[in-house]
């Protein structure tokens, strides 16, 4: 929970962090919608940059996403 916090206030290595704490868990959600891993990484990438940039994203409480 820690590294969340710190990661949205602009904690760059706690971003990092939190992104390799939880890199399986991402790719395997993903992989199941996108068969190439040139995909799966492309929306990784947007959606990683798009949760800590996007202030709407940046609740966490999947109301957000609701849109």
């Amino acid at each position: 929970m820690k590294l969340l916090q710190e990661a949205k206030k602009s904690n760059k290595q706690a971003y990092i962090d939190l992104v390799n704490k939880y890199n399986h868990i991402f790719y395997k959600a993903a992989r199941i919608y996108f068969s190439s891993d040139k995909d799966v990484y492309t929306v990784l990438e947007h959606a990683l940059s798009k949760a800590f940039r996007d202030p709407c994203y940046q609740r966490f409480d999947g109301s957000a996403y609701a849109r």
